[in-house]
């Protein structure tokens, strides 16, 4: 009895330590790159002749073809073939003779481990008895922005290839801006060079009419000692059309088109004998509105747009006619605004405005002081301008008794009131701003954002001194332009066309602005001519 208990302690110790055994641990992570051992032809090799390039590493690895990249580039893709650690890169076009080509490896090439990819081990061979070692190096930003333009797609074609060779065909050579914007391109030929830099949102190594674009033409590796400096922007339509054409609500038709001069491009052919003398248009940005009268239930009419002329039947939604009210205050009567002393108050509404009756307009300030003799109110086409001496740390409230406003379709506004305070001169601050190398003979345009890419202020500029009020604590970005077209907005030309974008320049730096504090900026502004 006594030897089958010590049998079963001895096979019960057994189990036991079977069941805490632990796995062994399998080491430190793998974090070295593969090794390339061997490749054909060997870097800098002369008057290769190939259709494939072989490659031979230390460790298996895994390769992702659409990450290669040769230039000058290839007409068809590169077919790989893996076997084991060895790799073959099949090449299908005829390589181009006396030709320094470059396979950039990138991170097209990873062990199967870890994913650490291949490092440092660019491939560079020629088909001549030399190599090309010109060099070209640059930075790109981005000129509406006044900011670095990182991840922008370099592109070198032809210095004689024509400009719209960019939409169809991939460059010769190219590269994409670091984190800086800065590239750089090695082991060039001596030619002349046409650079494009694209913001290759779809990374088709081509442009696409959404994208930000820049050209600098006639660029030479050997004449440019100096880095090239590139700026990228959006380029005006060629081919502007007219969009979203539609009758939306009763005496209204909206449509989109970009850069539209609104009352010369359209052409009301029916019903001419209901429409009354003349009609009220509106653009806000590229959204285009007519107003007609609210009992026409159909209109035919012609829209041009870059000399395209489009005509348009449209019937009118089966709706009623919107009452006149504040613009977004929906069937709400009462609106807070903010009130900046020594600026006009906007108050916008929803139709266009034909009369205001200022008697009855009542205006208090602080709850108790009737303002309205010293007040001045005047209209716009959709808006009420409300101009007094507003004070400091004050409130103040704007009371529109029914019939104050007619719009367009002979409506008469209901009672609707406006409140509203002004901060006091603790709550702001200034900043008074020096142009240095101010031109008065340029119409200059100073464009005040805060730091959410909000526009404060939008201003014409007359002097040298430039006094900006009553801003907000906060970070500000300053852009000042040259308003070549007299449109006061910033254009940005088209590459194709040969236009050249408005000449624009942006502070280096945010503007910082603090309570009760009166900031001294200085902004160079040579430069900013009218070509």
């Amino acid at each position: 009895m006594q030897r089958t208990l010590s049998i079963l302690a001895v096979v019960y110790l057994l189990i036991t330590s079977c069941a805490n055994q632990v796995r062994p641990r399998g080491g430190e992570k793998d974090v070295t790159s593969p090794l390339l051992l061997e490749s054909t032809p060997k870097d800098s090799a002369l008057n290769v002749v190939l259709t494939s390039i072989s490659l031979e590493f230390d460790e298996f690895v895994r390769v992702q073809p659409n990450e290669l990249v040769i230039t000058p580039t290839l007409k068809n893709p590169i077919l790989v073939k893996q076997k084991g650690k060895h790799v073959t890169l099949e090449i299908q076009d005829t390589l181009l003779s006396n030709t320094t080509y470059t396979m950039q490896f990138g991170n097209a090439i990873k062990d199967i481990t870890e994913g650490n990819p291949l490092e440092n081990a660019d491939l560079v061979f020629s088909t001549g008895n030399y190599l090309d070692s010109l060099t070209l190096t640059g930075s790109v930003t981005d000129l509406e922005q006044g900011a670095l333009a990182p991840r922008t797609l370099i592109g070198l074609y032809d210095g004689n290839s024509p400009d719209s060779l960019v939409i169809s065909q991939r460059p010769l050579y190219f590269t994409t801006s670091d984190q800086a914007g800065r590239f750089s391109f090695k082991n060039l030929k001596n030619n002349t060079y046409k650079v494009f830099a694209i913001q290759d949102g779809n990374n088709n190594l081509t442009w696409d009419n959404n994208e930000k674009l820049g050209m600098a033409s006639g660029v030479s590796p050997i004449r440019s000692a100096d880095k090239l400096r590139m700026e990228i922007y959006s380029q005006e339509s060629q081919n502007q059309s007219v969009k979203n054409v539609k009758f939306d609500l009763p005496g209204r038709v909206t449509w989109t088109s970009s850069k539209q001069k609104m009352m010369n491009d359209v052409e009301i052919l029916y019903p001419i004998e209901q429409m009354k003398q003349q009609y009220f248009a509106k653009e806000v940005n590229d959204l285009h509105q007519l107003w007609i009268e609210p009992e026409i239930d159909s209109i035919s009419l012609i829209i041009t747009s870059n000399n395209k002329s489009e005509t348009f039947n449209l019937n009118s939604p089966k709706a009623q006619l919107e009452n006149l009210s504040l613009e977004n205050a929906g069937r709400r009567k009462k609106q807070s605004v903010q009130i900046v002393p020594n600026r006009s108050l906007i108050i916008t509404m929803n139709h266009p405005i034909i009369d205001v009756d200022t008697d009855l307009f009542r205006l208090v300030e602080n709850d108790s002081t009737n303002i309205t003799s010293n007040s001045s109110i005047a209209h716009s086409r959709d808006s009420l301008i409300v101009d007094y001496p507003w004070k400091y740390g004050t409130s103040y409230s704007i009371e529109m008794l029914p019939g104050a406003v007619t719009d367009w379709f002979d409506q008469k506004n209901d009672t609707m009131n406006i409140v509203g305070r002004t901060k006091s001169e603790e709550e702001i601050g200034n900043v008074d701003l020096k142009l240095i190398g101010f031109n008065e003979k340029e119409s200059l345009i100073l464009l005040l954002k805060n730091e959410s890419g909000n526009e404060v202020l939008r201003q014409p500029i007359d002097s040298e001194d430039v006094s900006m009020k009553n801003l907000v604590p906060g970070k500000y970005i300053l852009t000042i332009f040259n308003d070549a077209d007299g449109d006061n907005q910033w254009d940005s030309g088209n590459i194709f066309l040969s236009k050249l974008p408005e000449e624009i320049k942006h502070y280096s730096d945010k503007i910082e602005v603090r309570a009760n504090w009166s900031l001294n900026v200085q902004f160079d502004v040579g430069g900013l001519t009218n070509k």
